[in-house]
């Protein structure tokens, strides 16, 4: 078992110290935490996936994240793709987020080079 395991344990089932405290005693839950912490978190998340996953951890994580993962957008030239920028559009609270949105053509063939042209449309 390595040294940091068996360290934590003994703190952790320290029985023979009736004084000292349990280290669960001292864990601070997430609501503790200031929420300049928690948005320096959210900051070093660079993918859009992991700012997704984010907003599902709970509220404060939603608010949070939201602004950095609808910042740039992503369109292509399929009808469900056009209705997904609708929908995000038409809910005013994200469509204020949008600071960028990218146009991707794809060939309607299916061929396999599938970006053959990217536009950059600045808000």
């Amino acid at each position: 078992m390595p040294r940091h395991r068996e360290a934590w344990r003994a703190l952790t089932t320290a029985k023979d110290l009736p004084n000292t405290p349990r280290v669960e005693s001292l864990a601070m839950s997430m609501n503790d935490c200031p929420v300049e912490l928690l948005d320096m978190i959210v900051e070093r998340v660079s993918s859009d996936k992991g700012l997704r996953n984010l907003r599902a951890v709970d509220r404060t994580f939603c608010a949070l994240a939201t602004p950095r993962a609808f910042r740039q957008v992503y369109v292509t030239n399929c009808l469900p793709s056009a209705l997904g920028l609708k929908a995000l559009m038409d809910c005013d609270k994200l469509a204020k987020t949008v600071e960028r949105i990218v146009f991707r053509w794809s060939q309607p063939s299916g061929n396999s080079a599938a970006w053959p042209c990217e536009r950059h449309t600045s808000l």
